[in-house]
């Protein structure tokens, strides 16, 4: 549904949905059935490539938002859950994220769509926006570059004390 209303505002925009193993291929590609008309390329075990070729990602929160962060991709984080789960997880987590994005960032870098907020209608205007707002995409870069620097600050030097302390012991 979010596709379709993309696709109403912009018939240019296409769109790329990479299936983890071959199960998820064959259900996406039987739900796309019924919307053979709209511009979806299905893929099966590319979502990396996916993402290093979108514009922009629609993305359940995840591991896989750290990879698009590293990507540098802006992004539109969705995840929805029943009822009960998210019940649950909202008493237990603490932070007021739950992207990997904004959590690393300690800011709401990314828009988060949960729950009754991930609509189709709220979901492709986090996506217009996203597509169209120059100065956050520019302000997300850095802050993706920030996180990125972070994450890979003295990697080798890390690895190798931690393979020196091994092979001492």
């Amino acid at each position: 549904q979010t596709i379709q209303l993309l696709h109403l505002k912009h018939p240019n925009m296409k769109f790329v949905i990479p299936a983890a193993n071959q199960y998820r291929y064959q259900e996406i590609k039987s739900r796309l059935a019924e919307h053979a008309s709209l511009p979806i390329t299905l893929v099966l075990k590319q979502s990396r490539e996916a993402m290093a070729a979108a514009d922009i990602i629609l993305i359940a929160s995840g591991t896989a938002t750290l990879e698009a962060t590293l990507l540098a991709k802006p992004m539109v984080v969705a995840y929805k859950m029943s009822s009960l789960t998210f019940a649950i997880y909202s008493r237990m987590i603490k932070t007021p994220y739950v992207s990997l994005p904004n959590i690393l960032a300690n800011e709401m870098l990314v828009p988060e769509l949960l729950q009754d907020n991930a609509t189709p209608e709220k979901l492709s205007a986090a996506v217009e926006d996203a597509l169209t707002n120059k100065a956050h995409r520019t302000y997300q870069r850095q802050k993706f570059n920030q996180i990125h620097q972070l994450l890979n600050l003295n990697a080798s030097k890390k690895a190798a004390q931690a393979i020196t302390e091994l092979l001492a012991d």
